[in-house]
């Protein structure tokens, strides 16, 4: 793809608004840039001044378009750690930012456990707890079908005793409270939580 074809892309993907779409096609194309049809330098650009993730400037080089959207979601990047660690963190229409996962193809075309997730499914949906990170949708794209949750950010507990070691007694004991008030809170609703690990416990920044 040439620079045009890119910046059309962009436009018709809804990576970036109009006015950002124009902004930048000012701000590049300027007499002294001698590199201004080099798509390479310029995705790089884009990148640099925070227009597009590096994920979505790596699939636009590819060309592999398709990539840039799941179902009526922007996608920003693939998650590689934590919780949602093989998922992809996307972007509503309304610039509200989630993490996407897709669900096990045999969890869906086997019928006892296809029953199994819907029910829970269902009541995921509708669990809302300011300790839980609750799921908001669920859809299918090109046969597969994700669920989307609520983006998280900060470290799972995992993450911090490997770094730190141990944490103070009063700091523990007031992540396990409420821990147990979100596990209370989810059995109530018959969500069943396993064998819950340090993995699964998240200490949110946002």
């Amino acid at each position: 793809m040439n620079i045009d074809q890119v910046i059309q892309t962009i436009t018709e993907k809804k990576l970036l608004t109009s006015r950002d779409v124009e902004g930048a096609k000012q701000r590049w194309f300027v007499a002294n840039r001698t590199e201004s049809a080099d798509v390479k330098m310029f995705l790089k650009w884009m990148v640099l001044n925070k227009f597009l993730s590096e994920f979505q400037a790596m699939v636009l080089v590819s060309g592999k378009v398709s990539a840039l959207t799941i179902a009526n979601y922007k996608v920003i990047e693939i998650i590689k750690m934590g919780a949602y660690a093989g998922g992809v963190k996307v972007q509503n229409p309304l610039g509200e930012q989630f993490a996407l996962q897709f669900v096990k193809d045999e969890v869906i075309k086997d019928p006892a456990s296809n029953k199994k997730f819907q029910g829970q499914l269902q009541i995921g949906l509708e669990i809302k707890h300011p300790h839980l990170a609750g799921l908001v949708d669920n859809g299918e794209s090109n046969g597969h079908s994700f669920i989307v949750r609520e983006f998280l950010e900060g470290e799972s507990l995992e993450m911090i005793l490997s770094r730190r070691g141990k944490i103070p007694h009063q700091n523990a004991a007031k992540i396990m409270a409420i821990v147990m008030v979100a596990v209370a809170h989810a059995q109530e609703k018959s969500v069943p939580c396993g064998n819950l690990s340090n993995s699964d416990v998240f200490l949110a920044t946002n």
